[in-house]
């Protein structure tokens, strides 16, 4: 063979063989990366060997070594792909929650990690600081895929699988970021190192994230633009992957890995939204595979380098690797049993139990990525050739340690720290599954049997030889009330989950708000397993109230004036409810009559009140919108219907296809049209916030008198506020700065006698203005409200100009003067100043 031919039967023989290696894995229940790298060392051996020649070895081992490739080919080549496909499908919304932590554990962890290791073979070995610094950075990334997988096969909480997700996305980024300043370091001359390696960090973290987010939304317009062709969309990805990567490094000078995660996150959130729910399940399994096929040959061809590089390995290399793995596990021991807790502590994560701990810290195995820097590193002509060796030979004989030592010991510590059985809970709502699906079974067989005529021959089977006394209610003796409830709670939880699933399959939600809602679903299960029903109230409450994106959109507005981000979040927060009105009512109708044959009647009668809770408070909240909004709320009912009506169409088509009612052709010609209907609805309808000032102006009657030339004078210093139900728009005991005229809306004036409703038209605050008093009572939004405000400065400006005004808000403040002190004794009913 040719020299291109035997590369690709080399490539291409390597994935026949580890595609095998998978279900192998599985079966044994090791990981999957630890038979990767067992068949590179084997390859790697049999490659090395100088007496097995090409011709006695054949073809296979003469493209084998053909293969052969550099750490910058590796890097540049298999990295990009594994960055995309784990920022992809990472869920972004729940990641943000626990942002800080996230990016604390990884930049803390890497950090400390690069310098323990680094100063510990500073003083070890005859290496200078910079090259042993680089050691550390090389071998602090982490490869945690097999410990996420297996958190989750035991029913961890879904928050500390993203936890430890996000922490192995950036520990990746930080540490090549790393290596590459220390590797800048070695190059230059600067006199202050320190300064410019922090320099060039920065540099590289945030013009990583701006390149990123910006290739990511121009390839999210470009498939916006396209619509509904699948097979570019997914070629778009892949150049996303590898362009974004790329031009960060190579031009930009910026970190390429951080550029390609924040791309992948971009069309992880905004870029779903634009395909169909077809295309993204397409796109997501082709990156599936190109992730597979990306770490299966990294890993390979990564050890089958390490032979080569250990057969010349001297008993100081052994001393130095018992140094390395001594300093990395004391680092990763640091951040996982002193930083966590210190997150927990400072409420910025929740806390994790001993037995996680401990597997999260053995699960800290190294991988492909650490091979691939230790190879760009021995290729730098700025390391002596002895410290290139010692480098390679302490990198590669630490990655072997994690993969051939602590990978195999993973499952039996989980074993000893009994992360591997199923709780007693667990194992009695197991067995009570069974018998109400054994019990269900049985009843529609004997349905079936008795409408054929064949009862006669079920009495062989298995299953009915069984003892057909229905199941009893789990026994509050075994399991705790409060401990029953949780489990109807987290089985509610999860069917709401689906819920919201079913409603994107069926094109009523956007890819987008499916993810709001799931998040929310997952924060409800999580918090049932650390709080019980109080966590789950938390949660459901939590949910009415603004979120920060909404009260950041609101400080935006209020200090700039900015509305359309404004409009955005509270179109999303309407949908919101919607969406969960719908589906709490779903609960309520079927999954209650469902979960009773599990938990018992009571049990689920008080779910049922826990979800009738829910329902009424997210219907106050919907009504508050739809008093304010009632255009918007009627069309976007409207157009929930229309998309109600679009899925039920799409059945009927389809099921008088199947029944060959129809031709093909005609089916088709069905579909397009329903399809081109369907898409003119994907966009939901615009939302008016009436915060337009001239329009609010003329709902405000003390404004009625006034020419449009003295309304065009007042408007220029009125600046329009939006308040939320529930919200104090001023406070007791402040000193008053502004006054405010209710165009829509309403408000209520909190006394200790009683209340004082304010509607729209009203204004208040003056007296605070006219008297230089602090304000005398408290004055709370009751929906959402839409103000003007007049602060101080232009207030005098505004009196002294209209002497109209002037004298109508004095004569009220007279008024409201007078009325306070006449009822001070008796209603205690005052305005405020």
């Amino acid at each position: 063979m040719d020299g291109s031919a035997l590369i690709v039967f080399g490539v291409t023989g390597l994935l026949g063989i580890v595609s095998v290696l998978l279900p192998i894995a599985r079966r044994i229940q090791m990981p999957y990366t630890f038979l990767l790298a067992l068949l590179g060392v084997a390859l790697g051996v049999m490659l090395s060997d100088t007496m097995m020649s090409e011709a006695s070895a054949g073809d296979f081992v003469a493209a084998l070594r053909s293969v052969g490739m550099s750490g910058d080919t590796l890097l540049n080549l298999f990295l990009p792909p594994l960055l995309f496909a784990a920022g992809l499908t990472i869920n972004v919304r729940r990641m943000m929650d626990d942002f800080a932590p996230i990016v604390l554990l990884a930049v803390v962890g890497v950090i400390f990690c690069t310098a323990i290791v680094g100063v510990s073979i500073y003083f070890t070995a005859e290496m200078g600081l910079l090259a042993a610094l680089l050691i550390g950075a090389i071998v602090s990334t982490t490869d945690t895929a097999a410990v996420v997988a297996v958190f989750r096969d035991i029913g961890a909480p879904q928050r500390l699988s993203i936890l430890v997700e996000g922490e192995s996305l950036f520990n990746d980024a930080a540490a090549i970021a790393i290596f590459a300043i220390l590797i800048s370091l070695l190059t230059g001359t600067s006199q202050n190192p320190v300064a410019l390696g922090i320099g060039l960090f920065f540099q590289g973290l945030i013009g990583g994230i701006i390149v990123g987010y910006l290739f990511g939304r121009l390839v999210c317009w470009l498939i916006g633009v396209l619509q509904d062709a699948a097979v570019t969309e997914i070629t778009l990805t892949v150049s996303l992957a590898y362009l974004s990567y790329l031009i960060a490094n190579e031009y930009l000078n910026v970190s390429g890995v951080i550029a390609c995660v924040v791309a992948a996150m971009v069309m992880g959130t905004d870029g779903r939204t634009r395909v169909s729910p077809n295309s993204w399940e397409a796109l997501k399994t082709t990156w599936r595979q190109l992730d597979f096929w990306a770490t299966s040959l990294i890993f390979v061809l990564a050890a089958m380098y390490s032979p080569l590089v250990l057969r010349d390995a001297v008993m100081s290399d052994f001393w130095l690797l018992l140094v390395l793995i001594a300093a990395t596990l004391a680092a990763r021991a640091f951040i996982i049993f002193g930083f966590m807790p210190v997150l927990s502590y400072c409420k910025l994560a929740e806390p994790v139990s001993g037995a996680y701990n401990a597997v999260l810290w053995w699960g800290g195995l190294r991988g492909a990525v650490t091979v691939a820097l230790a190879l760009a590193a021995s290729e730098t002509p700025y390391l002596t050739p002895e410290v290139q060796r010692m480098v390679l030979v302490s990198s590669i004989g630490y990655v072997l340690f994690t993969l051939f030592f602590k990978a195999p010991t993973l499952r039996p510590l989980m074993k000893i720290v009994d992360l591997n059985l199923l709780s007693p809970q667990q194992k009695l709502i197991q067995t009570r599954i069974l018998q109400v699906s054994r019990d269900n079974i049985r009843q529609r067989l004997k349905d079936i049997a008795e409408e054929t005529g064949m009862t006669g021959s079920m009495d062989d089977m298995a299953l009915f030889q069984q003892d057909e006394t229905p199941a009893e209610p789990i026994d509050p003796k075994i399991l705790s009330s409060q401990e029953i409830v949780n489990v109807g709670l987290i089985s509610l939880a999860t069917r709401e989950n689906e819920l919201y699933l079913e409603l994107y399959s069926r094109g009523i939600l956007d890819r987008r708000m499916t993810d709001i809602m799931r998040a929310h679903a997952g924060r409800l299960i999580d918090a049932v397993k650390s709080n019980g029903l109080d966590g789950y109230n938390e949660v459901s409450d939590k949910f009415l109230q603004p979120s920060r994106y909404l009260n950041t959109a609101l400080w935006l507005q209020r200090r700039f004036g900015f509305t359309r981000f404004l409009t955005d979040q509270l179109a999303d927060q309407f949908e919101a409810l919607l969406i969960a009105e719908i589906a709490l009512r779903e609960l309520r109708r079927v999954s209650i009559a469902n979960i009773q044959a599990l938990v018992g009647p009571k049990v689920a009668s008080s779910l049922d009140d826990v979800l009738e809770r829910r329902l009424s408070a997210v219907r106050g909240s919907l009504r508050a919108l739809d008093i304010q909004y009632a255009d918007y709320a009627k069309a976007l009912r409207t157009q929930y219907f229309e998309k109600l009506a679009l899925g039920f169409e799409e059945s009927e088509y389809k099921q008088r296809f199947e029944q060959s009612l129809i031709d093909g052709e005609v089916y088709r010609t069905l579909e397009d049209n329903r399809e081109q209907r369907s898409r003119a609805l994907k966009r939901r309808p615009s939302l008016d916030l009436g915060l337009q000032l001239t329009q609010m102006l003329k709902r405000v009657p003390l404004f009625h008198k006034f020419s449009e030339s003295e309304i065009g004078k007042i408007a220029r210093v009125l600046r329009p506020y939006l308040a939320l139900p529930g919200q104090a728009i001023v406070s007791q005991g402040e000193t008053g700065d502004a006054m405010y005229f209710i165009a829509s809306g309403d408000a209520v004036v909190m006394l200790e006698a009683g209340t004082v409703p304010l509607k729209k038209g009203d204004y208040f605050g003056e007296m605070a203005l006219l008297n230089d008093q602090p304000r005398n009572a408290t004055v709370m939004s009751t929906g959402y409200s839409n103000l003007l405000v007049l602060q101080r400065a232009d207030f005098e400006r505004v009196l002294k100009a209209n002497r109209k005004m002037a004298e109508e808000i004095e004569a009220t403040a007279q008024a409201r003067s007078a009325s306070n002190m006449a009822a001070a004794t008796d209603t205690g009913a005052s305005h405020l100043r």
